[in-house]
């Protein structure tokens, strides 16, 4: 059983995650799409020559298919930004000095790009290269990044969602998928 700390960091938490996973308004989805552009436009060229980008995954198979498009909103897009965002970032509404707000940015980020390596040591042996390669975790940084600013633009995890969503699954599908199984 919890004791009365534990219990006012879970109710923290909880009021944490509830005004994250507000609906954003049409403006936040704008600049949420023209922040991802912007990073689309400095990723895609650093993954093409890094040689993140082998080419397409055969797409003849509903069943692929149908992961590669589910399982990335899944995880590691909503379960990512959960944690990352979500929990280990204050929200944007909470009153915090600009400082103690930089350095829980700080957290979140290392702590987005410590998992990527350490989950491919302990749980996905056949993504280490990639997961270890310095080009890699520059774009795990860049798009940690990315997810952050959406999320404190407009207030809501949902466009941070979309990004990683929406940066991952054109990579897995574009070979990526290749390089991580």
């Amino acid at each position: 059983m919890a004791g009365p700390g534990g219990s006012r960091v879970a109710e923290g938490l909880r009021r944490r995650l509830t005004r994250a996973l507000a609906i954003p308004s049409p403006r936040a989805w704008l600049e949420t799409g023209v922040l991802w552009l912007g990073f689309v436009a400095l990723a895609a060229p650093v993954a093409a020559l890094a040689g993140l980008l082998p080419g397409r995954v055969a797409l003849d198979d509903p069943l692929v298919i149908a992961r590669l498009l589910l399982l990335p909103l899944l995880i590691p897009a909503l379960a990512e930004e959960l944690f990352f965002r979500g929990m280990l970032y204050p929200h944007p509404d909470e009153p915090l000095p600009p400082r103690r707000r930089l350095g829980w940015a700080g957290v979140s980020l290392t702590a987005y790009l410590i998992a990527h390596p350490l989950n491919a040591w302990l749980l996905r042996p056949a993504a280490r290269d990639t997961f270890f390669d310095p080009w890699f975790l520059l774009l795990v940084v860049l798009l940690g990044l990315t997810a952050l600013l959406a999320y404190q633009r407009s207030r809501s995890l949902w466009p941070a969602v979309a990004v990683h969503y929406l940066t991952v699954t054109p990579w897995l599908l574009w070979g990526g998928a290749t390089l991580i199984s």
